[in-house]
């Protein structure tokens, strides 16, 4: 018995530290960057990220056809932004729907939500006329 209470004694004592890590999320910017910021903060960038990105989709869906010329940058800087704005988007579908996400896909996003931030940067850089926020 003295066993099963020495390993419930050291879960007790290791338990508050992991749950503490959790409390700041390491989020990792593609230049290489690194910003610690709260679980509240990270949320708020990650939405902010998340609806600048609708809006520069729903900007290039507005777009007319004659403004905005075939220009094969802005196309292939289009993929990369859904490619990078993929885990994001499916983050926000999945609660959306009631889904639940694994582990290794929510441990993404310190990394996926810059890469998106930064991807809706270069698409907005190609637009003609930026959408407005």
């Amino acid at each position: 018995m003295g066993g099963f209470r020495h390993i419930m004694h050291s879960v007790c004592l290791v338990a508050p530290l992991l749950l503490g890590a959790c409390a700041n999320v390491d989020v990792h910017y593609p230049d290489g960057r690194v910003e610690r910021m709260s679980r509240a903060q990270f949320k708020a960038y990650a939405e902010q990220v998340f609806r600048r990105q609708n809006r520069v989709v729903d900007g290039l869906i507005r777009a007319d056809a004659e403004s905005l010329e075939v220009d094969a940058r802005l196309l292939h800087a289009e993929d990369a932004m859904e490619d990078a704005c993929r885990p994001l988007i499916d983050l926000v579908s999945a609660k959306a729907e009631g889904r639940r996400m694994e582990l290794a896909d929510k441990l993404e996003m310190p990394r996926a939500a810059p890469a998106c931030d930064r991807a809706v940067e270069q698409v907005e850089a190609l637009l003609p006329t930026p959408p407005t926020f």
